[in-house]
């Protein structure tokens, strides 16, 4: 693997779970698309080396603990970091099971929200202004997966392409 490949892995698996949860299993593929009996089929392989282009899935398989009686809802949550040789894929993230919400966010601290949204300033009749608008996915920095009450094995996975 080169290192600008290797980089970017190690920057697509560095989720951070809260304290509560074990650590997740994590695999990174490269997404191809192949033609099979004449039909367009997207496959994953292993990522050995991704050159600009490339889509990445990264896939994380994450325990939730069983609620123990009496203790408040867990309600864990789970978020990746998009690397910055990255850009998100829009509506790739998504959750093996029903019931968990995804958000996103332009810094780690957030806001998240389903369409985060970034201050610009532009130019109008001579005057500067300020405006909020809404943020492209592929400037989303950080995907965060809330789980609610779900328990057991959960797997989430979402689509970057490479810079």
């Amino acid at each position: 693997m080169n290192a600008r490949a290797l980089l970017f892995t190690l920057a697509l698996l560095s989720g951070s779970v809260q304290a509560a949860l074990p650590a997740p299993t994590q695999t990174v593929q490269q997404v191809v698309t192949v033609t099979v009996n004449g039909k367009a089929t997207e496959q994953l392989r292993d990522a050995a080396t991704v050159a600009p282009g490339a889509v990445l899935q990264g896939t994380h398989v994450l325990t939730l603990p069983a609620r123990r009686a009496g203790a408040p809802a867990p309600n864990p949550r789970y978020t990746v970091a998009i690397p910055l040789q990255g850009r998100y894929l829009a509506g790739s993230a998504a959750a093996d099971q029903p019931g968990v919400t995804v958000t996103y966010a332009l810094t780690r601290e957030g806001p998240y929200s389903g369409k985060p949204t970034k201050t610009v300033t532009v130019t109008e009749g001579g005057q500067k202004v300020t405006r909020v608008v809404p943020a492209e996915p592929g400037e989303y920095r950080f995907v965060r997966f809330e789980f609610g009450d779900l328990q057991g094995k959960v797997s989430v996975r979402l689509r970057y392409r490479v810079q």
